[in-house]
């Protein structure tokens, strides 16, 4: 794995190799915060189903094509 520009994201390097190598179906993300990792999972997945109990993080999240947000804590809501 080639890190990127930033050592400390890491994280995201992984994570976008991860799913260009298996092109998932289907994505969960528990905590939309900015949307970066939603719009790489969009960009990567077929459908993404993510979740937040920000409005403001759910608002942004569906303005993807492919991405089913939904407002509420994932506790209660995915099941």
């Amino acid at each position: 794995m080639t890190l990127g520009r930033n050592p400390d994201l890491w994280h995201a390097d992984f994570l976008k190799e991860l799913l260009t190598a298996t092109r998932p179906r289907v994505s969960i993300e528990i905590g939309i915060a900015t949307g970066g990792t939603t719009k790489m999972l969009s960009k990567l997945s077929s459908t993404v189903y993510a979740v937040d109990v920000d409005p403001a993080s759910v608002k942004r999240a569906g303005r993807l094509s492919n991405v089913v947000p939904t407002l509420g804590d994932s506790t209660s809501t995915m099941l």
